[in-house]
């Protein structure tokens, strides 16, 4: 798959809510999101509702907002906002970093590939 094609299937999976990342993308995720200094925030999933919790966990999952939604009988604009809620108490700007700040709150144990 060419670099073009790559980046369409990558805004396309985002645009779906798709995230799927490897524990290397992960890492390296984790590395720039010390560097640009979310973890002034505190790592203290607390912070957080049950439902905020709940729909980061899913996400981490690699479920999709229609997925989460299905799932938690709530509307996928119920889910997108509890999202955004999200990104402002850990303190980040992406889905990714977000994932990160879960797993460096140890919310999220295993990763599997």
């Amino acid at each position: 798959m060419g670099g073009a094609d790559r980046l369409v299937e990558t805004l396309r999976a985002v645009f779906e809510g798709r995230f799927r990342l490897t524990a290397d993308e992960l890492r390296r995720a984790a590395g720039r999101t010390r560097r640009n200094s979310l973890m002034n925030r505190p790592l203290d999933p607390g912070v957080l509702t049950p439902l905020e919790l709940d729909i980061l966990v899913k996400l981490c999952e690699a479920m999709s907002y229609l997925m989460i939604a299905e799932d938690d009988g709530i509307s996928r604009s119920n889910v997108r906002n509890t999202i955004y809620r999200i990104h402002d108490k850990t303190g980040s700007g992406t889905n990714r970093e977000m994932m990160v700040w879960a797993v460096l709150s140890g919310l999220i144990d295993d990763l599997k590939r």
